[in-house]
């Protein structure tokens, strides 16, 4: 089963009780909460939850975070 970003957008606002945008295509994230404090990446996967003991995030959004929490 997928599930879209616009069916996730309000689980995300309701779950951690924030108002969430959409990034612009490209941006390192998919969403950014409106006080721009919080970012929110979802991925999608064919496998099952827990057939790999961890998970990988690219480089590039590590890197981004690093940045943002600079200024």
């Amino acid at each position: 089963m997928n599930i879209t970003e616009k069916e996730v957008k309000p689980i995300i606002e309701e779950y951690f009780n924030i108002k969430i945008n959409h990034t612009p295509m490209y941006h390192e994230y998919d969403f950014i909460s409106e006080d721009c404090i919080s970012y929110f990446e979802l991925k999608g996967r064919n496998v099952k939850h827990n057939q790999y003991p961890d998970t990988m995030i690219g480089y590039n959004k590590i890197e981004k975070i690093k940045e943002l929490n600079e200024k």
